[in-house]
């Protein structure tokens, strides 16, 4: 079965008083479920395919603090923390149709994006996530955004619900279904959480591996590296020996990766077939 996963508040590093120059981290991020029993009390959230993204001070910007031009969301973002009543960060996770790479390719390129939704999951006061010292749970914060939605529909923004979950195999059983239909996963957070600018055991992500089909544009072989062409983004993918020795361009690959990163590239990832799939 596995230990418990602990619930262990992250520790602080120092942090800039601005998100400018780029602070050590910009958002909360999850560990990664293994499989291990949960304690304590856990919810679900469907984990979305795009770019994580944080509303603040009036923008909205990506968790490497570079702005994001998304003025139809952006525009309902600053509706949503007038309700709210007071100057807020608004944590959540951006989205064009298509998924990922198509996300990607809106915020990268020349022009503001003009489709898309963001998926909010999270909110905390201005002056807390500066001084990265929220006091409040993560079931409050979830209050407050109930709260701020209230008799309003907004066209661009989602909020993501949260699922109570307690086991092991409740959370593969819900997993399955998202993946099933095509879903990159589940977040598992714990409603007792507080919001901290850190990596923490109290938020986990539940992911599978995914494969992709791709074509080699250069291969280095003195570093074990090639780039890879994957629907017209090129990634860095380190190789075997052996691979280094064999590989040409042009040759198609099949690749498996843990997930693709918000910079767009692939973590974990390795060549596991030659040819076309």
């Amino acid at each position: 079965m596995g230990d418990v996963i602990p619930f262990v508040p992250p520790v602080l590093a120092p942090r800039d008083p601005r998100f400018t120059p780029r602070p050590v981290e910009m958002a909360m991020l999850a560990g990664v479920w293994g499989g291990a029993p949960l304690s304590g009390q856990w919810d679900a959230e469907e984990k979305v395919d795009g770019v994580r993204a944080i509303y603040m001070e009036g923008g909205l910007w990506s968790r490497e603090g570079v702005p994001l031009e998304v003025p139809h969301v952006t525009a309902e973002l600053a509706r949503l923390e007038r309700r709210f009543g007071e100057r807020v960060v608004i944590d959540g996770e951006f989205q064009t149709p298509g998924g990922f790479l198509p996300t990607l390719s809106a915020i990268q390129g020349k022009a503001p994006a003009t489709t898309g939704t963001f998926h909010l999951f999270d909110a905390l006061p201005l002056g807390d996530w500066r001084e990265d010292s929220s006091a409040e749970p993560l079931a409050t914060r979830r209050h407050w955004i109930g709260r701020a939605l209230e008799g309003w529909s907004p066209t661009h923004l989602r909020r993501i619900e949260a699922r109570p979950i307690s086991t092991a195999a409740d959370v593969e059983q819900l997993a399955g279904e998202i993946w099933a239909r095509g879903g990159e996963g589940l977040m598992l957070k714990r409603r007792d959480s507080l919001y901290r600018r850190a990596r923490s055991t109290a938020w986990l992500k539940v992911k599978r591996e995914i494969t992709l089909s791709g074509e080699i544009a250069e291969v280095v072989a003195g570093k074990r590296t090639a780039r890879v062409t994957i629907a017209g983004k090129v990634v860095r993918i380190g190789l075997t020996e052996q691979q280094a020795g064999t590989l040409t361009v042009g040759m198609a690959v099949q690749i498996e990766a843990m997930e693709w990163t918000e910079p767009g590239q692939l973590r974990h990832a390795r060549i596991v077939a030659i040819g076309k799939v």
